[in-house]
């Protein structure tokens, strides 16, 4: 007999059971795979548990066939990794015709086997310096306020320190800590609808896990944030960050800031996450000091690409 990697689900009161009868699946598209122990890591340090709410929990009977937990109020589980991990299969459930949308994360299969819980992923980089212990600290909120309280009037400061508490967001408390990369939004608007945008749904097809910011930022509060920053541990300021659109739509500003901060320092590197939709201005990016460029594509064929970015003008 193989090794049991056994169904994991939540109870009407929320606590975490798992069904000694049921081989656990994940799913892939449409389709559900038996799990296998090649396919599981140890739920990692700082991963999050999420019941899934109107999702009948799936998995497969001693006679190989898929049967689905009915019981009133139990659901389906996922987890949500922490950075450094790749998921290899969704969890796998019956949606109920009324159940609710869920926010747009990262959902990963549980299971159950000797004892603990698994997901079904792979670790496929070392990224210390996301590794959650370091953030969310006992600190952290003294750090806020005493950053908040050194300018008063950054609008974009106020946004970070509402990531770095709401949202949890590791480059938004990265300023309050002072170090690594830090997260600085500057764009309210985007070139293109991407269905997997999490601060902006157009169409209201699922809920935004994050709130896009609704004022255009100013190079002097930019500067005010990233001067200091780039002193920092290994810094960096990034733009480009999920509480905002396309920075691109924003490049007089950042153009303008990186000008200002490159005349004051050549400490740290200044990077920039974009759909890349706007070249020019890159490139003006770049001749003024932008360091490194993250450019985010869904896929290379023209068909796919613009089926998901759904890029505007």
């Amino acid at each position: 007999m193989g090794t049991k990697i056994n169904v994991v689900y939540a109870t009407a009161q929320g606590e975490l059971e798992f069904d000694p009868t049921l081989q656990a699946l994940g799913a892939d598209g449409e389709e559900y795979w038996e799990l296998r122990v090649t396919d599981l890591v140890p739920l990692p340090a700082g991963a999050t548990l999420f019941y899934l709410p109107g999702r009948s929990p799936l998995g497969i009977d001693a006679g190989g066939e898929v049967e689905t937990i009915t019981e009133q109020g139990i659901t389906a589980v996922a987890a949500i990794l922490p950075q450094g991990y790749t998921r290899l299969f969704l969890p796998a459930y019956q949606r109920e015709p009324d159940a609710p949308r869920l926010p747009l994360f990262g959902y990963t299969a549980v299971a159950f086997k000797d004892d603990q819980l698994w997901v079904a992923a792979h670790r496929t980089d070392e990224l210390n310096k996301w590794d959650p212990k370091f953030f969310n600290t006992p600190e952290l909120s003294d750090l806020i306020q005493e950053k908040l309280a050194q300018a008063p009037q950054n609008r974009i400061l106020k946004q970070l320190a509402h990531c770095a508490k709401e949202y949890h967001c590791f480059t938004a408390q990265n300023i309050f800590y002072g170090r690594w990369e830090g997260g600085i939004p500057v764009s309210p608007v985007c070139n293109a609808q991407c269905l997997g945008c999490i601060s902006k749904q157009v169409a209201e097809c699922c809920p935004s896990p994050q709130g896009r910011i609704k004022f255009a930022p100013t190079p002097e509060e930019v500067v005010e944030i990233a001067l200091p920053h780039l002193s920092g541990d290994e810094a960096m300021v990034s733009f480009g960050q999920g509480c905002e659109g396309e920075p691109l739509m924003a490049g007089t500003v950042i153009k303008e800031a990186i000008t200002r901060l490159r005349q004051k320092t050549q400490a740290g590197t200044v990077n920039i996450n974009t759909n890349a939709g706007l070249p020019d201005v890159l490139e003006e990016l770049a001749i003024a000091g932008l360091n490194t460029a993250r450019i985010s594509l869904f896929s290379a064929d023209p068909e796919y690409y613009r089926f998901y970015h759904q890029p505007q003008g």
